[in-house]
């Protein structure tokens, strides 16, 4: 697999094939993507797939098909969203 064929996926449907190869990684269910899975393990930034989403990521749309490091995991990042749009609502004792 090449940079232009990485590309022409799009990065919504590369990092779906990505989230999949994680999953087998961890357990799960077995995903044949393996062009897209050696393409990626190639790159510099690539540590392990139990890291995708978590310390490593693909760079943006037009550039998905460079890894970038990652500052916080995605569950930091979701977390931080919700702290700022979340109310504490009141609570009573009956």
């Amino acid at each position: 697999m090449k940079k232009e064929d990485i590309l022409k996926l799009g990065r919504r449907n590369v990092r779906y094939q990505l989230y999949r190869i994680r999953t087998e990684a961890e357990g799960g269910a077995s995903h044949k993507a393996k062009q897209i899975k050696l393409y990626y393990e190639k790159q510099p930034g690539f540590t392990r797939w139990v890291g995708f989403a978590r310390e490593w990521d693909v760079d943006s749309e037009g550039k998905h098909h460079l890894i970038v490091r990652r500052r916080n995991s995605e569950e930091q990042e979701w977390n931080y969203k919700l702290s700022g749009l979340a109310v504490e609502l009141p609570w009573s004792r009956k």
